[in-house]
């Protein structure tokens, strides 16, 4: 699989941005803001899980 360039990945967050905005526009307001916070929760997670992989590999060296 080749690997996308920056700019397309951009794009693409963009766009997804975009459809989520519309999307919870339409929903009552608890329910857009339970959206959000589990969106915004599963960003921090990867980030969270990602450092703790690199801090694992490094004590492995």
């Amino acid at each position: 699989m080749a690997r996308r360039k920056v700019l397309d990945r951009f794009y693409e967050a963009m766009e997804l941005a975009e459809k989520l905005r519309k999307t919870l526009k339409g929903l009552p307001p608890e329910l857009s803001e339970t959206v959000l916070k589990y969106s915004r929760a599963s960003f921090k997670k990867r980030r969270r899980r990602r450092g703790r992989a690199k801090k694992v590999k490094a004590q492995a060296q």
